[in-house]
Formats: structure tokens, C-alpha cells, sequence
């Protein structure tokens, strides 16, 4: 019983999103969104539009009764050019505008509460992140980066 509990969540939380390309199409009319960075996950769609303004994030997690089930975010344009969203218990979207943060970054430790910590390389060119971790509950976790070196170079 335990292990089918366990498989069930597995699937509900990772593999499990019922969209398809026109689902996602529909949406983007609907929402009248024209995102400039879309990311397909196994469980949604990261949709990001980076203006002069504001940087919009929606993370399209599904339909449920004809209906999107979606997070949304809208920041305006910072200077750390880092913007987190898509938040569920055990993950979060990140994306990052800054060129320069990213010719430097090697690697980002995200800093949860108790002082445990989960290293993730920063590959350059690639603008959009998706953190798993079971120890993410909510978005008060530290990001700091780091360069080859080991030295903190910006904490988010």
C-alpha cells in the first residue's frame, strides 16, 4: 500500500502534466501572452516574456475540468537580472536575464532554511532553471553564486 501511495505522489508531482502543444496554444491566446523563452518539462510549461518594464512568468502546469492550472509572476526589471517563480513544494523556476552575473557563474548553491544546500552548475546560455528538491517549501531559500574559483560572486 505504502509503495503505491509513494508511485502515486511520484507521478502527481513529475511526470503527470496533460498538456500538449495546442493546449499551450490555447492558453497563450487566452492569457493574450507572447512569451520570448519557453521551456517544456515534464510536468508544464515555463513561459517567460523579458520587456523593458517587467520580466512575466507563468509555469502551465495542467488542466483540470477544462480549465489551466498555472502559476504567474511579474517582476519589474532588476539589476541581479534573477527572477524566481513557478513555485510548487519541492520545486521552482528560476530564470536569469543577467549577462554578466552569467559569464561568471560556474555553479549556484540554493541555501535552504537549515543550512543544507544543493549545488547546481550554471550552464552558460541557458536562461531558465528548474530546481527539484524535496527540502523546497516555500521561496525563503538563499541562491548564491559562485565562479570557478569558489568565491561568492552574488547571494540572491
Amino acid at each position: 500500500m505504502k509503495k503505491v501511495i509513494v508511485l502515486l505522489m511520484f507521478l502527481l508531482t513529475i511526470g503527470c502534466s496533460n498538456l500538449d502543444e495546442n493546449d499551450l496554444k490555447v492558453f497563450l491566446k487566452k492569457e493574450n501572452f507572447s512569451p520570448t523563452l519557453t521551456v517544456k518539462y515534464d510536468d508544464g510549461y515555463h513561459l517567460i516574456r523579458e520587456n523593458e518594464n517587467e520580466v512575466t512568468m507563468y509555469f502551465l502546469e495542467g488542466k483540470s475540468k477544462g480549465r489551466f492550472i498555472y502559476s504567474r509572476n511579474i517582476s519589474p526589471i532588476r539589476k541581479s537580472g534573477i527572477y524566481i517563480g513557478g513555485f510548487k513544494a519541492g520545486s521552482f523556476t528560476m530564470y536569469v536575464s543577467n549577462k554578466k552575473l552569467e559569464s561568471q557563474t560556474d555553479y549556484f548553491k540554493v541555501i535552504f532554511e537549515d543550512g543544507s544546500e544543493k549545488v547546481v552548475t550554471f550552464e552558460k546560455g541557458k536562461k531558465a532553471y528548474r530546481i527539484f528538491d524535496s527540502r523546497i517549501k516555500n521561496l525563503e531559500n538563499v541562491i548564491a553564486f559562485y565562479n570557478e574559483s569558489g568565491e561568492q560572486i552574488f547571494k540572491y
